[in-house]
């Protein structure tokens, strides 16, 4: 079997899961999966494996796969625990002396603008994603990197929401506090300065967390009776 045919298989996958094109929760069934990607159930369930060590999908026995559920217990750890982790793969990328993973870098943000431009939030989604994803591997602390990789499949996801297009203008200037804060992580990768990396990565992240709380305190209906 062509391990092009099962890269394309599991990117793909990848790809879907985090524009929740799959959404949470959703069972994949490998008989239509191995139709759709041409490919024989032994190295279809490799790749499902291989996602699921990843954090994309769940296994059990005797069922299906699953897309990774997002539920309260996971947003509740995300919220400890990604300002600690991406601080930390910032400043250690900027500790770096890979010059080549600068160009990966600058190629993911340009990405982004597109995206941005072009009104796509499932491909700014993932130029995010691929960014903070080269962030970590110039890190290359392998303590961190499977930590933050599985952090990023739900941020990502729930980041979709967050680049969808919007008229209102609060909307429109977080994005762009985005693309700042990504311009002041991608200068201080460059300029090896960790304190500022680490800085930026933080900023980074508080528009996140923002949008999930606002995400999750919807405003109430109105309480006012209904006239007879």
């Amino acid at each position: 079997m062509s391990i092009d045919r099962k890269t394309a298989c599991r990117d793909d996958l990848r790809a879907r899961i985090l524009t929740l094109d799959l959404p949470p929760g959703t069972d994949l069934d490998e008989a239509q999966l191995a139709a759709l990607y041409g490919l024989s159930r032994t190295p279809l369930r490799e790749v499902l494996q291989g996602l699921a060590a990843a954090g994309y999908l769940s296994q059990e026995r005797n069922r299906s796969a699953r897309v990774t559920t997002l539920d309260l217990r996971t947003l509740r750890a995300m919220m400890q625990s990604a300002p600690v982790l991406l601080c930390s793969v910032a400043r250690l990328a900027a500790m770096s002396t890979d010059t080549d993973g600068l160009d990966r870098l600058r190629d993911c943000h340009a990405a982004l603008l597109d995206a941005i431009d072009a009104e796509d939030a499932a491909a700014a989604a993932l130029a995010d994603h691929h960014l903070f994803e080269q962030i970590t591997e110039r890190a290359s602390d392998p303590y961190f990197r499977p930590a933050v990789h599985r952090l990023l499949v739900d941020h990502t996801r729930l980041g979709v929401e967050f680049f969808t297009p919007s008229g209102k203008k609060k909307e429109k200037k977080l994005v762009k506090k985005t693309v700042q804060s990504h311009d002041a992580l991608i200068a201080a990768i460059s300029a090896a300065d960790p304190e500022a990396a680490s800085a930026a990565a933080l900023a980074r992240w508080a528009l996140s967390r923002d949008r999930l709380e606002r995400m999750l305190l919807a405003e109430a209906l109105p309480t006012d009776p209904v006239p007879a």
